[in-house]
């Protein structure tokens, strides 16, 4: 089955004037399906199509 698009859920988290920005390894730009070749990413991941948004792990998470 050919895909051609991938749901994903992101956060943006911020703290005064700064932005939480990854940088994605080689091994995983190698091993992802969608963007091969994208270095810098947002904290997240994708979403199966069996879930619901409400139940996706990256909606809770704690504030430190």
């Amino acid at each position: 089955m050919h895909r051609d698009f991938a749901v994903a859920v992101k956060a943006v988290i911020v703290r005064g004037d700064e932005v939480l920005v990854l940088r994605r390894s080689k091994g995983e730009m190698a091993g992802s399906y969608m963007n091969k070749y994208q270095k810098w990413d947002l904290p997240g991941g994708g979403l199966h199509f069996y879930e619901r948004l409400c139940h996706n792990k990256w909606l809770i998470f704690d504030e430190k």
